[in-house]
């Protein structure tokens, strides 16, 4: 069985004094593991920490990080990649760094492929849906200000 870690990550100290969405993630991440014949070994988690937080400033971060340095390529599963980043720079910063340290990254049960000089398509279609996220996330912003 391929080995795999998951990434979980919640906004705010509420969320993570609560566990309010980390089991459903936790949950949907196990899910997609088992759909994918992949065993959890590890988790890192980033409670609290705003999905705009450059990737490099997050622990749970750090930790996928150094897990893929310990024990060579790993699946990230992470439960959709708006947990893994709210700006499409940091998604695609953290993207760089997961793919160059050797990981195959699932988000929302689906393989987020690596650019492809062959298929211009590709990133070009992942940074729209990153986009949506940063628009998401300053709608609710705008939304809880009013």
């Amino acid at each position: 069985m391929t080995t795999a870690i998951s990434y979980i990550r919640v906004s705010t100290a509420t969320q993570a004094d609560t566990g309010n969405g980390m089991d459903m993630q936790r949950t949907a991440i196990a899910s997609t593991a088992r759909a994918r014949g992949l065993e959890i070994v590890a988790e890192c988690v980033d409670a609290g920490v705003s999905g705009t937080v450059d990737a490099l400033d997050r622990p749970g971060f750090n930790c996928l990080v150094e897990a893929l340095n310990d024990r060579g390529p790993l699946t990230v599963i992470t439960y959709s990649m708006d947990r893994l980043a709210r700006t499409l720079t940091v998604q695609e910063a953290a993207l760089a760094i997961l793919w160059r340290n050797g990981a195959t990254v699932i988000a929302g049960g689906e393989e987020v492929l690596a650019n492809d000089p062959q298929d211009p398509i590709r990133p070009l279609l992942r940074q729209i849906v990153g986009a949506v996220s940063a628009l998401e996330r300053q709608t609710i912003i705008n939304r809880m200000a009013r």
